[in-house]
């Protein structure tokens, strides 16, 4: 059996309900007769896939609660036994049993899975921007592309699915309205800019806040502190920097963005993180050395820099940060040029 983090999670929706998204669909029977936990298992796990059973993943938008079958969660090692004794067993990806019935009372439920072992890359395009792809979906952070002078791309040429703003300065916000205007992308950053947004015909936005945290398709966002300030380009208040963690199906990200060093990194990095982007070139974030305690505190995975060499004043050597990093901790550093790719498996 995988084991329980690498499963994709899975909602049973009742039939008949119109569904949207990209998740893969599959039609599985299962007995009515039988107990809900077992005909929850019945929707169960073999060597390939497995179950949880926690919240909706897609489609919440679409669906009154009343409408999810719900069950805290089941674990493959709680064998589903039905009364009559006979063991339910797996089913295959594509939804197959091969099995006689239990009961003459059966329906069909559509179930929503997302895809699994899908890897996870990230794209630098230059200063703060990053591009996440995963499980098909596009996520951009900070879009400054058209007046970057390390971008690898335009504006009009960034694909997004979901837009990420940290903070209401230019060269976080510029572009933000123009991808989201032109991909019908959802923006998902503090109140003060999604209003701000607004008023330029961003239709679609997420407002959140400090230490709030959102299901989105792709996984949990959350709103992290930082130190930092945020003005929008016309002088707006852009309410309260933030930074990101994401929790993706098989991955936990975080971007500091621009933020000083602070010791609340520690519980940040406390579940685990896979992988760290921080900002490195000093003078409006942190430079070489307060990101070198960052990495202590929050102990990632992997290490990547950030907000670096975009302008002299934030000039910085990152492979000699990236020695020191290796030297000093246990936290892979990776360093790449604008346009370079990460792949997490």
């Amino acid at each position: 059996m995988h084991s329980s983090g690498s499963w994709p999670r899975v909602n049973l929706v009742r039939r008949g309900t119109a569904l949207k998204g990209t998740a893969r669909r599959q039609v599985l029977r299962v007995p009515l007769a039988v107990p809900l936990p077992v005909r929850v298992a019945a929707a169960a796990v073999n060597e390939q896939c497995g179950v949880q059973w926690n919240r909706p993943a897609v489609d919440h938008d679409i669906l009154p609660k009343k409408h999810w079958l719900w069950h805290s969660q089941w674990h493959p090692s709680q064998t589903p036994v039905p009364p009559n004794g006979t063991p339910i067993p797996p089913v295959d990806l594509l939804g197959r049993q091969h099995t006689p019935r239990l009961s003459s009372r059966w329906t069909h439920f559509k179930v929503l899975q997302r895809k699994a072992s899908m890897a996870t890359e990230l794209t630098w395009l230059g200063h703060a921007c990053w591009l996440v792809d995963t499980d098909g979906h596009a996520i951009l952070i900070d879009p400054f592309l058209n007046d970057s002078p390390t971008a690898p791309i335009k504006a009009d040429n960034a694909r997004a699915n979901f837009i990420l703003v940290s903070h209401g300065h230019f060269d976080h916000v510029a572009d933000a309205a123009r991808i989201a205007n032109r991909t019908g992308a959802t923006v998902v950053s503090n109140f003060e800019i999604c209003e701000w947004l607004g008023k330029q015909k961003v239709k679609n936005t997420e407002p959140m806040n400090i230490g709030g945290s959102i299901e989105l398709p792709f996984g949990q966002v959350k709103l992290t502190i930082a130190h930092h300030s945020s003005v929008l380009p016309d002088g707006a208040s852009g309410g309260n920097p933030s930074g990101f963690l994401l929790t993706l199906a098989k991955h936990k990200l975080y971007f500091a963005c621009d933020t000083g060093l602070f010791y609340d990194m520690k519980l940040i990095g406390a579940a685990g993180l896979d992988l760290a982007v921080l900002p490195i070139g000093d003078r409006f974030t942190m430079g070489p050395d307060d990101a070198l305690e960052a990495v202590k505190l929050l102990a990632p995975r992997r290490v990547v820099p950030s907000h670096f060499n975009t302008w002299p004043p934030i000039a910085q050597d990152a492979a000699r940060w990236a020695e020191r990093v290796r030297a000093e901790t246990k936290t892979e550093p990776i360093v790449v040029p604008p346009g370079g790719k990460i792949s997490l498996e």
